[in-house]
């Protein structure tokens, strides 16, 4: 028997390698509020979520974060970050 949902999460894999091309921000805006239904410990959706698109700031990112080389090569990168004041 085969279900699709089943099937897309046992293909799922991660990806460190990008294209140049820029994202667009309504693909982003729309991945995002996909993401956001997602569930959550209660529902709360206790995050907020930053997309950064200049490269400036990706590279100071990547410096802050280990020299993580995705968050620099990657043409916009979304940092989820928790938010308490959604409680």
């Amino acid at each position: 028997m085969t279900n699709p949902v089943i099937d897309q999460i046992t293909r799922h894999a991660s990806v460190r390698s990008y294209k140049p091309d820029p994202v667009p921000a309504d693909l982003v805006a729309h991945i995002v509020a996909a993401a956001q239904r997602s569930a959550t410990s209660s529902n709360l959706q206790m995050y907020s979520v930053v997309a950064v698109a200049d490269a400036d700031r990706r590279q100071r990112l990547s410096e802050l974060c280990n020299n993580q080389q995705h968050i620099r090569q990657a043409p916009v990168f979304l940092a989820w970050c928790a938010d308490l004041s959604r409680l």
